[in-house]
């Protein structure tokens, strides 16, 4: 039964107990980090290469894997309960059971989640009752080796038969070490490819300890996996093409980089004892991170805002009429398609009226009366500040990219693009069409002194393998499967053979016709009888789905065809032209958006530009970049204003963005505003959601409710939600000091001490703070030039410094907010509201003599308080989030030394309920803790 708390304040005052000392002593890069579910068992550690795991119940320490790049200069750490082990399902056994990947947690996975979140069977959520014993389907010993590949050069393998896998090194040289292959040939296991991090994020990581070929010490390995069994029958059974997220945890951990990107990204798989890199932005800092840094992720632990079924739907949006909610309460949260038709889907809320939702990107499966759904926050979400900045920037966890604004959408670019069902299309670099390709095969003699495994090259035309699938006991060959169409080829009865172990082997070619031989621009995934889908030609006949017949390398496959040419692509890469052929973008969605292009990996300079316009499936840019590479580079849409811009005026009424209550060809209303008449002449207006999306307008006039401009195309309704461009836009001109803007008209003054970010275009990402301004320049210090392609933003917020911290409160009704501390010896928190992507400035302690500074630490109790310490005095307070009040919390027992950054202060809650306090000592390696019942 649960404790009941019979303590009493003042009689009983906090008690400090020491808990096991620390291996090693805390620093400036050193960070504490528990979940915020609640209920967790454990601390982690992070100081330097030094990883350790806290077990509160033991009072003992662990080590862990170490981070594939050593933190330095600062450093911050988080643990997300609901994320985890990701994965491709192998295959499905019964309706209750399925295969995936080795997970070396093995049994504990039993009552874990398990989610499919793409492919067949996605958005459902099963409880795993039993994991049965590792199944070794292979093993092997290289004869070559890297980090990111091991060879074993007597094996015979399909092409891409063990994509989603565990290779486990089981002996010698990375023993203990494992990881997922992510594609291979005859020979070759491949488990990480720089071109693959827009496509396997979560299983892209090569060996931390090369496997070695060298005899004594060679690397000996298996190929292996697990079946699972969960607690109801899945209503559709996921298959190979599904993908899997256990529910085991993650941490994610970000430091500082001496060069281009400036910074490093790390995730931890908690179930595998692993670490993962992940995508850094290049171009997105300016200078190596420092000073101090933190962030914060949104999502699950908030669980649900609110759900319904629907009562209708359409391309972007879903409506439930039994609804009656605040206008705006749940923008930039996330709807989730629970079930019936669209199942699975996910996606940024825009908007939201009294009774329906608006969605940031198009659903693939319009929803209907039959789709319940979902809203929670936005799990996609982590935001990071500091490094002495203004600036804030999100991390796209499914997009593995990073941006200055609210994310629409992303990809690859790809002129022609070939998919199977749950994955990224992978870009197609030609399509051959071929006539007289073998279709099926047979034996006709057997031979002798063949292997299972042996590829036979086919006479009588050109290309044309096959794979030897069993065998007698004289190695004579009993069936065989066609692994290359090949061309030139007729029906034959007896067609002779080269190649393999042995001889005297013909083959029947039962029939033969038209292929094509498709070559993809990077590996490629695939196997034999996938399903594929084929996009961006210009004969339609390609532009279908096809079964995959025939593979005999990683880069290309072979289809039975029924275009009349090879295929061409409709349209090409350019510095101009993004094209990405598997979109289905509405007609100049994205106009005025901004686009971010980078190469593949996970590093490399990003270029970013205003859309000048869109089709189907190519995007116009305002201004040339370098050429992206059709098939490798990386491209994630945003919104052109960068978050958190400050309001020219703060008044709610006078702001200049909301919702339209009506409006004509030439005018908008807002019946809730006050806006000083004239105040918006000359500037321009978005359309950001519902009748008009898209729009971008110069408005001509304005009274105290309308905004008045040239006629349009549509008519504002109650859906139509805008924003002035007030504090954001392109620059007219400048020079090395100034940024001109003609479109608008501010005070004299009003932005002088403020920061002000170039975004796109020329001086990307530059970040300066404004010395003075006028009606229509901004004077700051010398800096590159901006120009008409630089898209610009002005901050009203401060520049962290250190002693930061980002808190989501996702408690008490207070899920919308981000409390930010000032740090630099200031005494002030600022308050991001996520659903108006704006802040509300300066929320004061008192009495204000106790600043915040290096040293200071955080804490969220889940419920309505941040705990917080004074600098290294070991003074601790909560501000109570409900009352916008400080209150005392008590003391360390021994005194801190030395004040370094980095937050080494966490609150676990038991299963009792009872919540305690865990700090650590600034240069020191003790820990305590104190029961918060107070």
């Amino acid at each position: 039964m649960a404790l009941i708390n019979k303590l009493k304040t003042v009689l009983d005052q906090p008690v400090w107990e020491w808990t096991r000392f620390a291996p090693t002593n805390t620093s400036a890069i050193s960070y504490l980090a528990t979940s915020d579910d609640g209920s967790d068992r454990y601390l982690y550690y992070i100081v330097g290469s030094l990883f350790y795991r806290y077990d509160c119940i033991s009072d003992t320490w662990m080590q862990l894997a170490s981070p594939i790049v050593t933190p330095v200069t600062t450093v911050a750490l988080r643990y997300s309960k609901y994320a985890g082990n990701r994965g491709r399902v192998i295959s499905n056994l019964t309706s209750t059971k399925i295969r995936i990947p080795y997970i070396s947690g093995g049994k504990e996975l039993v009552g874990k989640t398990i989610k499919i979140i793409a492919g067949t069977g996605a958005g459902q959520e099963k409880t795993i009752n039993a994991v049965d014993a590792e199944f070794i389907h292979d093993s092997g010993l290289a004869t070559s080796a890297t980090a990111n590949l091991l060879t074993d050069t007597t094996k015979k393998w399909k092409i891409n038969q063990w994509v989603g896998y565990t290779c486990r090194v089981t002996y010698n040289t990375s023993a203990t070490l494992q990881r997922t292959v992510i594609y291979n040939t005859v020979d070759t296991l491949t488990f990480a490819d720089s071109n693959y991090q827009a496509y396997e994020p979560f299983d892209n990581q090569g060996f931390s300890v090369t496997p070695s070929i060298t005899a004594g010490v060679q690397t000996h390995f298996v190929l292996t996996t697990q079946d699972i069994t969960v607690n109801s029958a899945f209503s559709v059974t996921p298959d190979d093409t599904s993908r899997f997220l256990l529910e085991t945890g993650v941490l994610w951990l970000l430091s500082s980089a001496t060069s281009n990107p400036f910074f490093t990204w790390q995730m931890y798989d908690v179930a595998n004892d692993m670490w993962i890199a992940k995508t850094a932005t290049g171009g997105m800092l300016t200078a190596a991170l420092g000073t101090d840094c933190a962030f914060e992720r949104t999502g699950e632990v908030g669980g649900s805002f609110l759900s319904g079924t629907a009562t209708a739907g359409a391309n972007r949006t879903l409506t439930d009429s039994s609804k009656n909610m605040t206008v705006d309460r749940y923008a930039n949260y996330q709807i989730r398609i629970t079930g019936g038709t669209g199942v699975g889907q996910r996606r940024r809320i825009q908007a939201n009226g009294v009774d329906y939702f608006e969605v940031a990107k198009k659903w693939d499966i319009n929803p209907d009366a039959t789709s319940t759904y979902s809203i929670y926050a936005d799990t996609d979400n982590i935001y990071m500040m500091g490094n002495g900045q203004s600036a804030m920037y999100k991390y796209s966890v499914e997009a593995d990219l990073w941006s200055t604004g609210q994310i629409y959408d992303y990809g690859v670019t790809s002129n022609t693009t070939v998919r199977k069902n749950g994955t990224l299309p992978y870009g197609i670099a030609s399509g051959v069409r071929n006539t007289g390709g073998i279709t099926a095969v047979a034996v006709n003699a057997a031979g002798s002194g063949y292997r299972i495994g042996d590829v036979i090259t086919v006479s009588g035309g050109t290309n044309g393998k096959v794979f030897v699938e069993t065998i007698n006991a004289t190695g004579g060959v009993l069936t065989v499967s066609l692994m290359r169409p090949g061309s030139g080829y007729s029906v034959t009865t007896g067609a002779a053979t080269t190649s393999g172990t042995g001889t005297g082997l013909t083959i029947n070619i039962s029939t033969v016709g038209v292929v094509g031989y498709v070559t993809t621009t990077i590996s490629h995934p695939f196997k034999i009888g996938d399903s594929v889908t084929i996009a961006g030609a210009t004969e339609s006949a390609w532009n279908t789905t096809y079964t995959i017949i025939g593979s005999d390398a990683a880069t290309t496959f072979d289809i039975a065809l029924t275009a009349t040419a090879s295929l061409t692509a409709s349209s090409s890469q350019s510095g101009s032209l993004i094209v990405d052929a598997s979109a289905n973008w509405d007609v100049n969605e994205h106009t005025g958006k901004l686009i971010c292009v980078q190469p593949a990996g996970t590093a490399g300079a990003a270029q970013w530009r205003r859309i000048a316009s869109n089709t189907a499936t190519t995007i116009t840019l305002s201004s040339a970049i370098t050429a992206p590479t059709s098939g490798t580079s990386r491209y994630l849409i945003q919104d052109t204003a960068a978050f958190g811009g400050d309001n020219q005026f703060q008044r709610k009424d006078q702001a200049g963005t909301g919702a339209a209550t009506s409006g004509s060809t030439t005018t908008l209303v807002d019946s809730t505003k006050n806006w000083v008449p004239g105040s918006w002449v000359g500037y321009r207006v978005r359309i950001i959601a519902g009748t008009g999306l898209g729009s971008e307008i110069a408005i001509t006039a304005n009274t105290e409710t309308t905004l008045t401009y040239a006629t349009q195309t549509f008519t504002p309704d109650t859906t139509t939600r805008y924003r002035i461009m007030d504090v954001y836009g392109i620059a007219t001109g400048g020079s090395t000091t100034t940024l001109i803007d003609t479109t608008k008209n501010w005070k004299v003054n009003q932005w002088a001490g403020k920061r002000v970010r170039f975004i796109s275009g020329a001086g990307q990402t530059i970040e300066q703070t404004i010395t003075s301004n006028t009606a229509t320049t901004l004077t700051f210090a010398t800096t590159t030039s901006p120009d008409t392609t630089t898209n610009y933003t002005i901050y009203g917020i401060p520049p962290r410094g250190s002693g930061i911290n980002i808190i989501w409160t996702f408690g008490m009704g207070h899920d919308k907010y981000l409390w930010v501390s000032r740090g630099s010896a200031s005494n002030t928190f600022d308050i991001y509201d996520i659903t108006l992507d704006s802040w509300e400035y300066g929320f004061f302690l008192t009495p204000q003599t106790e600043t915040l500074t290096t040293g200071s630490m955080y804490a969220y109790d889940e419920n309505s308080r941040i705990y917080f310490t004074k600098d290294s005095t070991g003074r601790i307070y909560y501000i109570d989030i409900e009352k916008r009040a400080v209150v005392n919390s008590g003391t360390i027992p021994y005194g801190m030394s030395t004040a370094i950054i980095g937050n080494r202060m966490e609150i676990v809650q038991g299963p009792d309920g009872l919540q305690f306090l865990y700090i650590m000592r600034h240069t020191g390696n003790e820990m305590w803790r104190t029961l918060l019942f107070w």
